[in-house]
């Protein structure tokens, strides 16, 4: 008979509950109205799926997040993305609060977090149009089929430089997603003074997204919803204000095919003789977002859905190779 203890599977769960050690987390306080330049958006980066402001190691784009007190340097580990929240801050404008943590803001591993006081409230922000995914902060949001996107497929040569091509445009034969490093805020009722000008947008301006939103994706489980304003109803804390859009505002059918510059006839005509052609040859069927692993800052997909462009299809990267914890880029040549 063995005198071993029984062990457990299950993995251990903690709480940080040291100020000091919290602190550590905080990258610094969002007191200005912060709004992403809109090519974050409207331009994704591809790279077996589609990004929002890039997302991979050494391709964070500033214009698409706040700084707090970091700098870029800061922010390109994967590390910086694990555990990390903004204070005092509120939601960069024209983002949605999609979930509100009760107890705590985890880890993206999910097993640890970073505990709450009675008095803070912290939110999960994310880009217009996405919701909450995954891992604490991953944010995605569905491509709809026919949506035409504008993307780019960055790459670094031997030497490290950064190479970032002028865009393409690419219309989905099938529903697909995109996904976002989204940023968790916190504040307490004694911020609200402080973050009155963090809410108030000096120069409004209309704001489009090409993306549309079909609903939270299967694995998705906000505790609190609320994609009308950038903080919960029960702070005394105003909303930021979100460019309202006029009555006139193009809905997504209108917006499919804007940036490929050609008639919406031939548009059509091409998708059509372009379906017809890959009926005789089968692909994937694409269903809800696939599990992520790591690879760079955010967590990437195992599997793609490659968009389809009416004139050439993005070339192969290809697939991440793994060699003892290390991820071997293909590049352009």
């Amino acid at each position: 008979m063995s005198d071993e203890a029984p062990t457990s599977t299950e993995a251990q769960r903690s709480m940080i509950t040291d100020a000091a050690s919290i602190e550590a987390f905080n990258r610094g306080p969002i007191t200005k109205y912060f709004a992403p330049a809109s090519t974050c958006q409207d331009v994704m980066s591809y790279d077996g799926n589609m990004y929002y402001g890039w997302g991979e190691k050494g391709l964070i784009d500033t214009a698409c997040y706040p700084m707090g007190t970091l700098t870029s340097q800061d922010i390109v580990d994967r590390t910086a993305w694990e555990l990390f929240y903004y204070s005092p801050a509120v939601c960069p404008g024209g983002w949605d609060t999609v979930t509100k943590f009760e107890t705590g803001v985890p880890h993206e591993n999910l097993l640890t977090s970073i505990s709450l006081g009675s008095a803070t409230s912290a939110v999960l922000c994310c880009p217009s149009d996405f919701v909450y995914f995954t891992n604490g902060h991953v944010c995605t949001s569905s491509i709809s089929q026919g949506a035409s996107l504008n993307f780019v497929i960055p790459s670094t040569d031997l030497g490290g430089t950064l190479h970032i091509p002028s865009p393409s445009p690419s219309v989905y034969i099938s529903p697909s997603h995109a996904y976002a490093n989204g940023i968790i805020v916190m504040w307490q009722s004694s911020d609200v003074s402080i973050l009155r000008s963090a809410t108030s947008n000096p120069s409004p301006s209309r704001q489009t997204s090409i993306i549309k939103t079909t609903g939270n994706p299967t694995g998705s489980s906000p505790s609190n919803s609320n994609s009308n304003s950038n903080l919960p109803a029960n702070t005394s804390l105003p909303p930021t204000s979100s460019p309202t859009a006029p009555a006139e505002t193009m809905t997504m059918g209108a917006k499919i095919g804007l940036g490929v510059g050609i008639p919406l006839a031939l548009l059509a005509g091409l998708a059509l003789g372009w379906l017809l052609f890959r009926r005789r040859r089968p692909y994937g069927q694409v269903g809800d977002p696939p599990d992520y692993n790591e690879r760079g800052t955010t967590k990437y997909a195992h599997e793609a859905t490659v968009p389809v462009e009416l004139h050439a299809e993005p070339p192969e990267m290809g697939s991440g190779e793994q060699d003892k914890g290390h991820y071997h880029r293909h590049q352009l040549q």
